[in-house]
């Protein structure tokens, strides 16, 4: 513990009274080259991926003999991959650089690494998220799946309240 208050005094602060503290690793540098390496892996693969799409889209559209809606559904198709795949580079690169970008001048703020920590942990749920906006397929089916219920069932209560109330207005203009 003490070797890890003289790296980082400041971290003092945040040490619970009792002591008990998990460090992973005073030498930062294997972390900081793996940051380094999954930067580098992330944005290099999302920006292959899309190039070889945008290539072989267009190289397809101009040889073969395709229509203007074809060649429509392609450019939103395109722009929802691109919009998938730049994902990751937000959602994973951002926080990762800073990481990594504070581990290398040795800048500590406790609140912005937690901050990184709970964006890359929520990877996963706003990659989904992201996939059911840009796809109308996958929309269209969380729209059945989820909303069509929810609807039929505000239905069925709404009718329910319409035959109660009828009932009501029948017994009271009988009277």
């Amino acid at each position: 513990m003490e070797e890890v208050l003289k790296i980082i005094p400041e971290i003092q602060e945040y040490i619970l009274s009792d002591g008990k503290m998990f460090v992973l690793s005073t030498d930062f540098h294997e972390f900081f080259w793996t940051l380094v390496i999954m930067i580098g892996l992330v944005t290099g693969t999302s920006v292959t991926f899309a190039r070889i799409l945008y290539r072989n889209m267009k190289e397809r559209s101009r040889l073969l003999n395709v229509s203007p809606q074809m060649v429509q559904v392609q450019k939103v198709f395109f722009r929802a991959i691109c919009i998938q795949t730049s994902m990751p580079i937000l959602i994973l690169i951002l926080p990762i650089s800073y990481l990594a970008i504070s581990m290398f001048s040795g800048y500590f703020n406790q609140a912005a690494n937690n901050l990184c920590f709970i964006i890359t942990a929520f990877h996963g749920l706003l990659s989904t998220a992201i996939m059911i906006t840009v796809h109308k397929p996958y929309r269209d089916f969380i729209y059945i799946v989820f909303f069509q219920k929810i609807h039929r069932l505000l239905l069925h209560t709404e009718s329910q309240i319409a035959y109660s109330m009828s009932m009501i207005s029948r017994t009271s203009s009988g009277l």
